[in-house]
């Protein structure tokens, strides 16, 4: 911090010293009376004594703003806005996923090693194409997967009832986002759900493959984001934004 911000910082201590400094060159030329100066320091301590009570104020002010904000947070984990699925949880808990959704499903930023996997295709996948109550289904990729998805991908979706209801995959030249997301359409009035994993460890384990050392990433753990959450609001934009951005 430079001398002039500590100097703007802490104004009113300045004042005092300059002040009294000032007061005393003044008394010692015969221009300030002594029976002025001691009045005229104890004025300006007054103010500095105001100053720091109302920063004080100030501050316990922001305390409450941010204890408020730490208990709403705190709330809505309570009230199960947002969950930690477990590795141990991943694969039921998708395919339940898969065969709640009531209408339209969005998948973004997804690895296109999730698809190739057979294990991960029949469980998370393959339900929701062949859920008869989906509507469609709109894949939002990074284009570099374009090739692998149609020479490996496609053969797969063609090969499930209801493969019709996929659109062909929105292609991104790049996705700045580190996190991918499955949302589905849940309950009688539909009302997106959503499962984000997010790059990187702990939440992504990374392994090399033994075909060219190549590097795969598959998820560890997954956030599942309620309907009433703001997040789904946020994750909306998100896929709106790439959606339209893509070719």
């Amino acid at each position: 911090m430079s001398f002039l911000e500590l100097a703007k910082e802490n104004f009113d201590i300045v004042a005092v010293i300059v002040a009294s400094f000032l007061a005393l060159v003044l008394h010692a030329a015969d221009l300030l009376p002594e029976t002025y100066i001691l009045p005229l320091i104890l004025f300006l301590l007054a103010l500095h004594v105001l100053h720091e009570m109302r920063s004080e104020i100030k501050h316990d002010q922001e305390v409450a703003v941010i204890h408020s904000n730490i208990s709403s947070i705190d709330m809505k984990i309570k009230a199960g806005e947002i969950s930690l699925i477990k590795p141990s949880e991943l694969l039921e808990h998708t395919r339940e996923m898969a065969l709640k959704n009531k209408g339209e499903i969005w998948w973004f930023n997804i690895c296109i090693n999730m698809f190739l996997s057979d294990v991960v295709f029949e469980n998370v996948f393959k339900p929701a194409i062949e859920n008869k109550d989906t509507t469609r289904i709109i894949p939002v990729l990074k284009d570099e997967y374009r090739k692998t998805w149609e020479r490996d991908v496609t053969p797969k979706i063609k090969s499930c009832s209801g493969a019709e209801n996929v659109s062909s995959p929105v292609w991104v030249e790049s996705i700045d986002e580190n996190i991918a997301f499955i949302a589905i359409d849940s309950g009688e009035k539909p009302q997106k759900e959503a499962d984000i994993a997010v790059w990187g460890e702990p939440f992504m384990a990374e392994y090399m493959t033994h075909e060219g050392g190549l590097k795969k990433s598959v998820p560890r753990y997954l956030i599942h984001v309620k309907s009433d959450s703001e997040l789904i609001y946020r994750l909306k934009d998100i896929f709106d934004k790439y959606r339209h951005k893509g070719r």
